[in-house]
C-alpha cells in the first residue's frame, strides 16, 4: 500500500439523470481541483459514481452535490419542464430535452459560479440558428445556487 492512498476510500454518489453526472463532474473540477484519483461508474442497472478520495474531500463533495442537485432539479422543472409537456410525442420530447439540456446545465453553472473565469468564452450569436437565440433566452430567468464551502483542509491544528 502506497502512503499517499492511506487515507483514500471509495465513496458512492447516486445520481438519476446525466445533468446530475455533469453536475457532479462541474462539483470535482471546482471545489477539489479535480482531485480524484480514481472513478468509475456502477454496474448494470446502478446509477452510482464510485469515487476514490479522501474523506475530508466526500464530505464537502457530498454537501455541495446533494445541494445544487435538489437547487438544479428545481430550476430544471421551473424553467425547462413546461417547454417539454409542450410536446405531445416522446420521441419529439426527447429531441427538445437534448437540445435544451446542454443549454440549461452551461447557463445553471455559470449562474452558480461553478467555473473558473479563464473557462468562459464568448458566444457569438451571429452564427446561432433562430430556436437556439430563442431556447437561451428561455433561460434568462434562472437562477444559480449559491454555496460556500463548508470544510476546509489546510486549517488543522497540530498537538
Amino acid at each position: 500500500m502506497h502512503l499517499a492512498t492511506l487515507e483514500q476510500r471509495t465513496f458512492k454518489f447516486k445520481y438519476s439523470t446525466m445533468l446530475e453526472i455533469c453536475l457532479l463532474e462541474r462539483l470535482i473540477e471546482i471545489f477539489l481541483n479535480g482531485e480524484v484519483h480514481e472513478a468509475s461508474y456502477g454496474g448494470w442497472g446502478v446509477k452510482e459514481v464510485n469515487l476514490t478520495t479522501t474523506y475530508v474531500n466526500y464530505v464537502v463533495l457530498s454537501a455541495s452535490y446533494e445541494y445544487f442537485r435538489r437547487h438544479m432539479k428545481k430550476e430544471y422543472n421551473r424553467i425547462v419542464m413546461p417547454e417539454l409537456r409542450r410536446c405531445r410525442k416522446a420521441k419529439t420530447r426527447n429531441k427538445r430535452r437534448a437540445e435544451l439540456s446542454p443549454i440549461f446545465f452551461t447557463k445553471y453553472a455559470i449562474q452558480s459560479k461553478l467555473y473558473r473565469p479563464e473557462e468562459l468564452t464568448k458566444t457569438d450569436t451571429s452564427k446561432m440558428s433562430d430556436k437556439e437565440i430563442q431556447d437561451r433566452y428561455k433561460m434568462m430567468n434562472l437562477k444559480g445556487g449559491e454555496y460556500k464551502t463548508q470544510v476546509t483542509t489546510g486549517l488543522y491544528l497540530d498537538k
